[in-house]
């Protein structure tokens, strides 16, 4: 499963603002496009491309290095140690979740303490590790806590400017979920990697009855 998680990543990722583009007028005026949208627009764009970031810098990683750890306290007040999350499990969320952003995917790791204070899943521990436990928390590793991956754009969105933002639409295989954002497409068309998934004219005129940049979907 590890060795598949890896080899998904290096074969199918789109790699966001790591692509060779052309510059010049075509490159200004997709930029220009992109520096017009609402905040909305640009966060949907933006979570893809932090997704894919993320899949690519954790790729690097070994599959087994440990990102977090969840401890649990005995009667005794000694610790146990309950779950260790790894960078394959990172990977999974991210994979899964195409619309979640590393932050998110650490973040749903950690909330899955709460699972263990209650329930069955907190019976079947302390069967495990023979007594009560208590105050479960989560643990991530110093390195692989936001503040200190060494990539921003991994974990801030802010940190994505719109000519950014333009290298990734470039990049990307076609529209998200929910359609393209209107007017992009005369814009997009001369520098898109994949023109064809896009639904780009075929020529100046574009198919019979296609308008470019009409399609649906989108916010401004």
């Amino acid at each position: 499963m590890r060795r598949h998680l890896v080899t998904v990543l290096l074969v199918g990722t789109v790699v966001a603002c790591g692509c060779s583009v052309p510059d010049g007028d075509d490159m200004d005026r997709l930029t220009t496009a992109v520096s017009g949208w609402s905040a909305a627009a640009k966060a949907r764009v933006v979570n893809y491309a932090m997704n894919r970031r993320a899949l690519e810098w954790a790729g690097r990683r070994p599959p087994d290095d440990e990102i977090g750890r969840v401890m649990c306290y005995r009667d005794d007040n000694s610790l146990v140690e309950v779950s260790v999350r790894t960078v394959t499990n990172l990977l999974e969320c991210l994979l899964a979740h195409p619309e979640l952003t590393y932050v998110n995917c650490v973040d749903e790791m950690n909330e899955a303490v709460a699972h263990l204070a209650n329930g069955q899943a907190k019976a079947k521990l302390e069967e495990k590790f023979g007594g009560p436990l208590s105050q479960c928390f989560s643990e991530t590793s110093v390195r692989y806590r936001a503040e200190h991956v060494d990539d921003p754009l991994v974990t801030d969105p802010e940190a994505w400017s719109d000519e950014d933002i333009a290298r990734t639409l470039i990049a990307m295989p076609g529209p998200l979920p929910g359609g393209a954002f209107p007017g992009l497409l005369p814009v997009l068309c001369p520098l898109s990697e994949q023109p064809e998934s896009w639904g780009c004219p075929a020529g100046p005129s574009g198919p019979p009855g296609q308008t470019p940049g009409d399609e649906p979907g989108g916010d401004r």
